[in-house]
């Protein structure tokens, strides 16, 4: 990849000027969305080294930029007003909790119980499933293994 010192503007007279201003757009979408990850996801300059793992962390913020917008499209679709980011501010009192006894290595997790509006919200983004108590369990599970 080469990097100019000076930017350089070279005319092409055999591009249409519309198709000139819909790739401008074009670069204003990219940009707008870079603008719009620091801001709903509160992405903060970290300093990785390894290769794998600024490629890992780039994939993760690509990937949650695109749920938040999958999820703007399925609010917009539903004919709701309400932003990505105030439904997981709606919804981020359910947790899965670890509860023990301190100094006793057994424990259990427990799925905060959810509010109706948190229930609608998982039904609006077809998540009912995983509170289904056979997926609950299935998730714990795979927790425990990882705790």
């Amino acid at each position: 990849m080469e990097f100019w010192k000076n930017p350089y503007i070279l005319p092409n007279t055999t591009i249409p000027q519309t198709q000139i201003i819909q790739r401008y757009r074009e670069k204003n979408k990219i940009e707008e969305a870079s603008r719009e990850m620091k801001y709903l996801l509160a992405l903060r300059p970290i300093h990785l080294t390894r290769p794998e793992r600024i490629k890992a962390h780039v994939t993760v913020c690509i990937l949650a930029y695109l749920l938040v917008y999958t999820m703007e499209m399925m609010l917009k679709r539903a004919k709701h007003s309400i932003s990505p980011i105030e439904v997981l501010k709606q919804v981020e009192s359910c947790q899965l909790n670890q509860v023990g006894i301190k100094g006793s290595p057994g424990y259990s997790l427990t799925v905060t119980e959810m509010t109706e509006q948190q229930l609608e919200w998982m039904k609006l983004f077809n998540c009912e499933n995983f509170l289904k108590p056979k997926a609950l369990k299935q998730i714990t599970k795979s927790l425990q293994n990882t705790l």
